[in-house]
């Protein structure tokens, strides 16, 4: 009767448990679409005015109206791809057992394919995007597709949140010695709270944030990051500049 009694209470508190994990999980995901669909709206509904410029006039000949158009669905169309595939790539995350690919690849070839993704945003604000690094080569093993989502999201952050005129700044550094290389994107903007540096990567902490010149934009892309480099045996984190806006970093195992 006792030991019936004990496995009741042992069952009862584990389903208990189970339930909160649901529930808990569950918000999450109500968070993250609520989050996700009203950033959606903002280049959905540019998309929509832009086609109604091009469909209310019988010919556009102007070359400068001409590239504007152009530019402007490109940066559009781009920021809806990006956020969708942040979207699939979180879901992924969730699984029991996500599945990464891990290959060797050159880190430099993909901080520099990167920046090219970001420069149109970059270039429409007057931002500088620098990156100097005499190697051509640094060798990592980790997913590099999984790597270039990380690296697209904090370069397009700094660019976000960095004002028009400023800088975004990648520096590389190779460790050989602790075996992996350490990535930082600095920006020239106002910085992180210090209410928010501790949940920054949480799924808590998830908030719709504009940039300075009112881009939209989610907070899931930092809280996929630190999934993502955490899966991958790296370490993430972000510290204010002693002048001007913020630094996130994150290492990468090294193909040794």
């Amino acid at each position: 009767m006792i030991l019936v009694l004990v496995v009741g209470i042992y069952s009862y508190r584990k389903v208990k448990k189970q339930k909160n994990n649901l529930n808990a999980v569950n918000k999450v995901k109500d968070q993250i679409l609520r989050v996700i669909g009203h950033d959606l709206r903002g280049p959905v509904g540019n998309l929509k005015v832009i086609t109604d410029i091009i469909t209310s006039k019988d010919n556009i000949s102007n070359p400068e109206e001409q590239a504007w158009i152009l530019n402007r669905l490109k940066s559009e169309i781009n920021d809806t791809y990006f956020l969708l595939t942040d979207l699939l790539a979180w879901s992924q995350m969730q699984r029991d057992n996500p599945k990464l690919t891990f290959s060797k690849f050159n880190l430099v070839v993909l901080v520099h394919r990167s920046i090219k993704i970001m420069e149109p945003n970059a270039t429409r604000k007057g931002i500088e995007i620098n990156f100097n690094y005499s190697d051509k080569t640094v060798e990592c093993f980790s997913d590099p597709n999984m790597i270039q989502s990380v690296l697209r999201n904090l370069i397009g952050n700094a660019v976000k949140f960095t004002p028009s005129g400023g800088s975004v700044n990648i520096k590389l550094i190779e460790d050989i010695q602790k075996g992996k290389a350490i990535i930082e994107v600095s920006d020239t903007g106002e910085g992180i709270k210090r209410t928010e540096m501790d949940k920054i990567f949480t799924y808590q902490g998830l908030k719709s944030s504009r940039g300075t010149s009112n881009e939209p934009g989610t907070g899931i892309g930092l809280s996929l990051c630190y999934d993502i480099i955490s899966m991958c045996d790296g370490q993430i984190g972000v510290r204010n500049n002693s002048d001007l806006g913020s630094t996130f970093y994150f290492t990468v195992p090294l193909n040794t």
